[in-house]
């Protein structure tokens, strides 16, 4: 079974030429894949024909198609090696910057802990004047 995407892509033609071509001799499709409608290798062929006729497609289509397909592989190998360099080199970015937060993590952490240090001593300034205060008081106003 095969789509009329995937006609159009082996016949190297645009897809609304498949479609117009399928309405015009209300070839049936015999399958429905949600909303796709695919056809058999029958119809294929019956399309591939006529549009060969009309000299739409060349015969030796099929022919450019492996050599194209042969030309690719290459290519994907070389496209390979390119996508691995640059997902290497992203992964050093992001490896630069898991440093960069580590570091700043630390001194946010350092700075934290004086700040906490910092409180400390001054509630526990305030709690031994608040009891120097009350020390202060006769026994009748230590409530104010």
């Amino acid at each position: 079974m095969i789509s009329v995407t995937e006609i159009a892509e082996k016949l190297q033609i645009s897809k609304m030429m498949v479609y117009r071509f399928i309405n015009n001799n209300e070839i049936k499709h015999s399958a429905k894949d949600g909303r796709t409608f695919l056809y058999d290798m029958t119809a294929f062929q019956t399309i591939k024909e006529g549009l060969k006729d009309k000299s739409v497609i060349s015969p030796d289509n099929n022919i450019e198609i492996t050599e194209n397909k042969n030309a690719e592989e290459p290519l994907q190998i070389n496209d390979n090696d390119v996508i691995i360099e640059i997902m290497k080199s992203e992964i050093e970015i992001k490896n630069k910057q898991i440093d960069e937060l580590t570091e700043m993590n630390k001194a946010l952490n350092v700075t934290l802990q004086q700040q906490q240090q910092l409180l400390l001593y001054e509630q526990q300034k305030n709690t031994k004047l608040l009891e120097e205060n009350i020390e202060n008081k006769r026994w009748w106003q230590w409530w104010k």
